[in-house]
């Protein structure tokens, strides 16, 4: 879609507060991330099917989908993936609607620890998992499982 034709659709998208969603698919085309932040317009990234008929590939993982939005979006340089990062994070958050979220007291205590310098360090080299906490818990160690019963 040409600019012209685009960015009068993307600004409505905005003022009617419309966010998108993107699983970043190889072999489709996907909603343009800069003209959408240019615009205003949410988007974010998600999956909608974990090791399925119509993508084997599929993963609940969203730092793995973050670098698959970066390599679909051919983001390169460190602040264009942690770009990436805030589609699966803070962008995702504010498309489904989730309030009172990041890293500030009073929010939920959900988060992923992984040894890593950068936030497009922890994308691009996929480190484990060192620690996964829910909702306050520790759920996971190490990329395994604790059983959290």
């Amino acid at each position: 879609m040409a600019p012209r034709e685009r960015d009068p659709l993307l600004e409505r998208l905005a003022l009617l507060n419309v966010a998108l969603l993107t699983t970043a698919p190889a072999s489709v085309p996907v909603p343009p991330l800069a003209a959408c932040i240019e615009k205003g317009v949410t988007l974010f990234g998600g999956n909608d099917g974990i090791r399925d008929t119509w993508n084997p590939f599929g993963s609940p993982d969203m730092l793995e989908r973050a670098a698959q939005i970066a390599m679909r979006y051919d983001l390169r340089r460190d602040d264009a993936i942690a770009m990436a990062f805030d589609c699966v994070s803070d962008r995702a958050a504010r498309g489904c609607g989730f309030a009172d979220y990041g890293l500030h007291v009073g929010a939920r205590a959900d988060l992923v620890l992984v040894d890593a310098e950068t936030i497009a360090h922890a994308v691009a080299a996929r480190p484990v998992r060192r620690l996964v906490v829910a909702n306050g818990r520790i759920v996971a160690r190490d990329g395994a499982l604790i059983d959290a019963l």
